[in-house]
């Protein structure tokens, strides 16, 4: 198959009236979010049969985006490829996606940064690490020890408040003044402490 990239004006481009993809509000915000600061790193797919000339092939979501961020142009790779193929190929690039490996997230990445790009609390079942209370230190100050709590949510909304208020916690407070997570979330209550 052959193409050619191109900008074209987002006015001129149309939306395939069979796609099936759909975004959820907060991955759309995260979406937006990675073109404000990254631009269109990954152009739309667009068809130039005479037939079918602008239809976005792959890409829908970043269409929208793009027409939310009033951008005027958008990179694409241009096909020409009648509607049954058209039809294929757009399930195909929705389809032929692969999943994360979330031990490597998990090992590699901060879940507030992955909060922050786009992830939800549900995405990322983090386990919460805190200090010890007052009293409990270990003898060996050398040797940090890592509490793990479970926590239960009624809902998912409630997990991914939950999760947006951990991912608040990191920029609230200064990585010199409280260095970890758990000092920023213990600070946090004592600062706010639960009235009753």
């Amino acid at each position: 198959m052959k193409y050619e990239q191109k900008d074209i004006a987002t006015n001129e481009l149309k939306e395939a009236d069979y796609n099936p993809r759909q975004i959820t509000a907060n991955d759309f915000d995260a979406l937006k979010d990675s073109i404000r600061k990254f631009g269109m790193a990954e152009p739309l797919v667009v068809n130039s049969h005479e037939e079918r000339k602008n239809v976005v092939i792959g890409g829908h979501q970043r269409l929208r985006a793009c027409r939310d961020l009033e951008i005027e142009s958008i990179p694409c790779f241009v096909v020409s490829l009648p509607l049954e193929e058209e039809q294929e190929l757009n399930i195909r690039l929705n389809r032929n996606q692969g999943s994360f490996d979330y031990d490597v997230l998990a090992n590699l990445f901060d879940g507030a940064d992955l909060l922050d790009w786009g992830f939800t609390g549900s995405d990322l079942d983090l386990d919460l690490t805190s200090l010890p209370e007052d009293g409990d230190e270990d003898d060996d100050l050398n040797e940090p020890k890592k509490f793990e709590y479970k926590m239960g949510f009624n809902n998912a909304d409630e997990m991914d408040s939950f999760y947006e208020f951990i991912a608040e916690l990191k920029t609230y407070y200064s990585d010199e003044e409280h260095p970890s997570l758990s000092e920023k979330f213990l600070q946090y209550t004592k600062e706010h402490p639960i009235q009753t």
